[in-house]
């Protein structure tokens, strides 16, 4: 027991500034430019034998990645696995960050986090994978390899491809997200020998959504695997109620670009989608600067959506609302028993992810029987809020400590 707490207080000294810069998530892929990594890298051999999710297909190496990553890794590859589209069951490839940790393996095998991350885009150029710092997330990786573990950043389906510039990331569709994550893991045991079946996941906005349908999908689609919990901050576990703001023109502008980029992504799915029932001419004129994510274009994508009128963005009949409210919802974190605990850190002044949204997916997972345990930090906004917990959070469940459950109480709070 004395063993396990000071493993947990090295832990929380290494791992607290990594902790909040994952809580730092933005929904501004402009802040999260940097030089691509996939330009440069030259081809890495792999097994591709495989088959099924987390086969491996190809690899390259990532010779501009963030120096604290490379300097705390014996392996660092971007690598493309196979993993299934959660709206047609169909087989398909994404890429994603790997890396490998110095020294000998422990008994039982490596444990695995994964590093889900927030919105970076729609574009398939628009992936973390191809940047240095792998979108504010290379201190966490850094600091989780420090302690042994193996660490993966998967970009999700879509995303990761430098030469591609259409809309071709299912965005926030969370049974596509959670399955990417759970098949990195699969690929991690493919690529590293030693990795073991225990895995845990940490991701804030649009991560924290991935995160929280990982443990969704995991009793049924990755029932192999050892997941002992996830983290989820600021999570866009369900941004349905995004349809009925834009009805009563109470979006904020910090919104604006997160239904932009949806129906981006909800036309590539479905090009019968008449976007004229969703927003007006204006946003249709300019739907090539809203899809940008690059440094170069993030300026003119900014100034645009700051032009923007709530008008403009409003859908033009009731059944319009219904249909995207519906859309939305099929995107959400599957109704599904979770396989772990979950934590859950969210803000008050959350101006992108509604804190109501939030606690009314808290209250489904409740009633689902889940064990969620919930912190609502009420002077908090989207990518403020303070994530120290998490970190003695998830080390208590790689010690197989049990989570506390809020569930009860906020079953009673109503």
């Amino acid at each position: 027991m004395g063993r396990r707490s000071t493993g947990r207080i090295r832990m929380t000294s290494v791992l607290l500034a990594a902790v909040i810069a994952v809580a730092g998530c933005s929904s501004d892929a402009d802040e999260q430019a940097t030089p691509t990594t996939g330009a440069g890298g030259v081809e890495y051999r792999v097994d591709t034998d495989g088959a099924g999710p987390g086969a491996l297909r190809a690899a390259e190496t990532m010779p501009l990645l963030d120096r604290r990553v490379r300097a705390n890794s014996q392996l660092a590859l971007r690598v493309k696995y196979v993993s299934t589209d959660g709206r047609t069951g169909e087989e398909t490839e994404t890429w994603g960050a790997f890396f490998a940790p110095k020294g000998p393996a422990p008994e039982g095998g490596r444990p695995v986090i994964v590093l889900p991350h927030g919105t970076s885009g729609v574009l398939g150029e628009c992936g973390v994978t191809l940047k240095s710092d792998l979108g504010d997330l290379a201190v966490t990786a850094a600091s989780w390899l420090q302690l042994g573990y193996v660490v993966v950043v998967p970009d999700y389906q879509g995303l990761g491809d430098p030469d591609e510039q259409r809309p071709t990331h299912p965005y926030l569709d969370a049974r596509t997200s959670g399955r990417n994550v759970i098949d990195a893991v699969r690929a991690a045991r493919y690529l590293v020998p030693e990795t073991g079946t225990r895995w845990g996941a940490l991701g804030g906005s649009q991560g924290g959504q991935a995160a929280w349908a990982a443990n969704a999908l995991a009793e049924t689609y990755g029932s192999e695997l050892d997941l002992v919990g996830v983290a989820a901050l600021s999570p866009a576990a369900d941004v349905s109620g995004l349809a009925d703001l834009a009805a009563s023109g109470t979006m904020t502008v910090e919104q604006y670009g997160l239904y932009n980029w949806l129906l981006l992504a909800l036309n590539a799915e479905n090009p019968e989608l008449d976007l004229r029932r969703f927003v007006g001419p204006e946003v249709l004129a300019s739907w090539d600067e809203l899809s940008q994510c690059s440094a170069s274009r993030g300026a003119q994508r900014a100034e645009v959506l700051e032009s923007l009128s709530a008008d403009e963005l409003r859908p033009t009949s009731p059944e319009a609302v219904t249909e995207l409210r519906e859309l939305l919802r099929e995107r959400a974190v599957p109704d599904l028993p979770a396989a772990a605990p979950t934590i859950v850190i969210y803000g008050g002044k959350d101006e992108l992810v509604r804190s109501g949204w939030t606690a009314a997916a808290v209250r489904r997972g409740c009633a689902r029987g889940d064990v969620v345990h919930t912190q609502f930090q009420p002077a908090a906004d989207h990518g403020g809020i303070d994530g120290r917990q998490v970190v003695g959070w998830l080390t208590a469940r790689f010690d197989d400590e049990p989570s506390y459950n809020r569930c009860a109480e906020i079953e009673r709070a109503g």
